[in-house]
């Protein structure tokens, strides 16, 4: 995921773009995984070059990388816990 440098809320953005990628994913029965700090990928030399590659414009850098694919045939899907009842949680 990329954003302009120096845009104050590129970070936050950028994560609650990734969040709903993965909701929409998982519904499609696809995995995700979140990579923070894509940054340093993106700032090293290789990585420059790959922006250049890719068409990226020099005024925008990488933030994070959000990796998704398809579960190894076989591979269940984790199951939530059992809920206890009557239990309430108060902070």
């Amino acid at each position: 995921m990329f954003a302009p440098k120096n845009f104050l809320f590129a970070v936050e953005d950028c994560a609650v773009a990734a969040e709903n990628m993965m909701l929409a994913a998982d519904s499609l029965g696809i995995g995700s995984c979140y990579i923070g700090a894509g940054w340093t990928a993106s700032a090293d030399p290789y990585g420059q070059e790959i922006l250049k590659e890719w068409g990226i414009r020099t005024d925008y850098y990488g933030v994070m990388q959000l990796l998704l694919g398809y579960p190894r045939e076989g591979d269940i899907h984790p199951t939530p816990k059992p809920r206890k009842e009557d239990r309430i949680i108060r902070v």
